[in-house]
């Protein structure tokens, strides 16, 4: 009996084989794995399982309805109208599609241009006929002259509407529907079947496998074309972007809402080339990022790196480098001049005081100086340890080059000086290279570096009013919505970034940002995680946290007290100003300058237009206004003249 069944067991498994190689083998037009239509310059692809239900969620939510005012999005907008009115007048159609899934990629069709492609899976072939007979129906409705080619055995159909001068193409390749504005795209997707790459990419098979179910959509994003995506955004390349996009291959994400806001769920790969940084942080595992408790509330954007340990993280920087023989020549000849120039040890006197975080951050202006603050902070692991050693370079900085710097001292904290030519950005990449001669000094358990003296002066009076990024109420709340430790963790606020964006966007993409600042400014907070504890994967969470609700009084970006701040003009005024104060209009230029002595104004004031053509001319004394005073209009020309004495306008 035994026998007997085991017997009929095989011959059922036998047939069912069969009958699976059958449907494999012997029917091989009919069935098609979606992601192989997809053409391989796909920059990226949103799938959903329920395309209908997915929509209606996304186009109700309150962030939707507010940014789709925005212009570039308008087009978007407008299309949605048009997709409501279809799923509300052609319900049996989408009864057809039912709950099937629909891939959306985006492609780049020309310079300075991209568009969509449509590919629904109809799953069960019986129906596409009527599916087509449907759709013959809902192109009368719609009034668009139909007509008919063949492209590669596949047949092509170009819906012109003449209204809107528009021409849909679609086709049925196998059991997938294909539709795009663009025709090119449609006949790519043709092709790609023949020899699928995207479907047949270990790496981004590895990124569809990992990527969590639940949520709206599932977006993958391919690097080899995001960062020309986002040129068309920002006016031409970026190379930090540039940078980013090189190290990974793909990311997969789990796109759904919090509340109002946006949030990406998922896991990247990263690309073992060499931009040895991403992949050198990917070896040396994630840390913990407390940098937040020394930098300022005026924070605008911060990139922290982390990583488990120094010495791991200067070990695979240096296997990595090692893979192309010219990047690691230059790495060693990088270290070599620094160590002969200065005569220390870079391992010894600069790597090894250094805890597992290093963050990069620029800062919207401080009331000292109007220019960009760059400010990078390192944790060290003993901050007694990291003092002496940093000392050991400062004195040997004195001995062996020609500059002099004197140690500035404010309230307690030593301003020094640190020649390093290219070793911030030898060691932690090109983000890091607008450090080349850093001014430093010593915060809580961190060392803060930054190109400009007022820069730190700011920093320091920030901490001391217990101004910092930390004890800022909306980031405290945001930053709970990400895990503890991460290898990058990327912070954007618009708010304090808006004004900064002028530096990199071109003339027209900032006068464009100018007009419609409102929609920018609503996405207020956007948080980037990547946390590297499994090999080869990223875990990767991408938050945007939506109000467009203005400031309330206590939200207002802060401004310190007046008495502190006044002391603190003071001593940069006499330390390093030469007594004179100068103000400055927002977009750097110069408004007034005055001569001042004991923290008073004293001397000389001048005054400008925002152009630069003098307005006012006149004199202090014991902070009021003394003798003639002239005024001028913004061509030069002498409007009128006015005399004080002590404060008082004499008639």
């Amino acid at each position: 009996m035994r026998k007997k069944i085991l017997i009929s067991l095989s011959v059922c498994l036998g047939v069912l084989l069969l009958l699976v190689l059958g449907r494999l083998f012997l029917l091989p037009d009919k069935y098609l794995r979606q992601v192989y239509l997809v053409p391989r310059d796909a920059i990226f692809i949103l799938e959903t399982d329920e395309p209908v239900e997915s929509w209606k969620t996304f186009s109700n939510s309150e962030m939707w309805q507010f940014m789709k005012g925005y212009p570039p999005f308008a087009e978007i907008a407008a299309s949605a109208g048009s997709l409501d009115t279809v799923l509300q007048e052609n319900r049996r159609l989408f009864d057809l599609i039912g709950s099937r899934n629909l891939m959306i990629s985006a492609h780049i069709t020309r310079p300075g241009d991209y568009d969509f492609l449509f590919l629904a899976d109809l799953q069960n072939i019986s129906k596409t006929g009527s599916l087509k007979n449907q759709l013959d129906k809902l192109y009368g409705a719609l009034d668009y002259r139909v007509t008919t080619r063949r492209y590669e055995n596949t047949e092509i159909k170009e819906l012109y509407d003449p209204a809107q001068r528009e021409t849909l193409y679609l086709a049925f390749v196998r059991n997938h529907l294909v539709c795009s504005y663009t025709g090119l795209l449609v006949e790519a997707a043709i092709r790609e079947v023949r020899e699928p790459q995207l479907g047949r990419d270990l790496n981004f098979i590895d990124i569809m496998q990992q990527v969590p179910g639940r949520g709206l959509c599932k977006l993958y994003l391919n690097y080899r074309y995001v960062d020309n995506y986002l040129e068309l955004y920002m006016g031409g390349e970026n190379q930090a972007v540039n940078d980013i996009c090189s190290s990974l291959f793909y990311s997969g994400l789990n796109i759904g809402f919090d509340k109002n806001d946006l949030v990406l769920e998922g896991v990247s790969n990263y690309a073992d080339t060499l931009d040895a940084y991403l992949v050198t942080l990917m070896r040396s595992g994630a840390h913990k990022m407390d940098a937040p408790g020394v930098l300022s509330q005026r924070t605008a954007f911060y990139l922290g790196l982390g990583f488990n340990d120094v010495d791991d993280f200067y070990a695979n920087l240096e296997l990595t480098l090692k893979q192309d023989e010219a990047s690691w020549q230059s790495f060693r000849e990088g270290v070599s001049m620094i160590e002969r120039r200065l005569k220390i040890n870079v391992k010894e006197n600069l790597l090894s005081w250094m805890d597992g975080e290093i963050v990069f951050a620029q800062n919207e202006p401080g009331r000292l100086g109007r220019q960009q603050e760059f400010v990078v902070a390192i944790k060290a692991k003993d901050i007694d340890d990291a003092r002496e050693h940093l000392d050991l370079v400062k004195e040997q900085v004195r001995k062996n080059t020609p500059l002099k710097f004197e140690t500035i001292n404010y309230q307690g904290y030593a301003i020094n000086y640190l020649e390093l030519s290219g070793f911030f950005r030898l060691f932690f990449g090109k983000m890091f290279e607008r450090l080349e001669k850093p001014y430093y000094t010593i915060v809580d358990d961190y060392v803060l570096f930054s190109n400009s003296t007022e820069t730190l002066l700011n920093l320091v009076e920030d901490h001391r009013q217990e101004l910092t990024l930390s004890a800022d109420k909306d980031f405290r709340e945001f930053e709970k919505n990400f895990g503890n430790r991460s290898t990058v963790f990327a912070y954007f606020n618009s708010l304090k970034a808006f004004p900064l964006l002028k530096t990199f966007a071109s003339g027209e993409t900032w006068s464009s940002l100018q007009t419609h600042r409102k929609y920018v400014e609503a996405i207020r907070h956007v948080g980037l995680q990547l946390t590297a504890e499994d090999a080869p994967l990223f875990e990767t969470r991408l938050r945007l946290d939506f109000e467009n609700e203005p400031l309330s009084e206590e939200e207002i970006p802060y401004q310190a007290g007046s008495d502190t701040l006044d002391n603190l003009e003071r001593f940069y005024v006499e330390k390093l100003q030469k007594n004179v104060y100068r103000e400055f209009y927002e977009n750097g230029s110069l408004r007034s300058e005055v001569e001042t002595s004991k923290g008073l104004k004293d001397g000389r004031y001048k005054e400008y237009y925002p152009g630069g053509e003098l307005k006012i001319f006149g004199r202090y004394k014991n902070n009021l206004r003394t003798g003639r005073w002239r005024y001028y209009d913004d061509e030069g020309k002498f409007i009128r003249k006015e005399r004080y004495s002590e404060g008082v306008r004499m008639e």
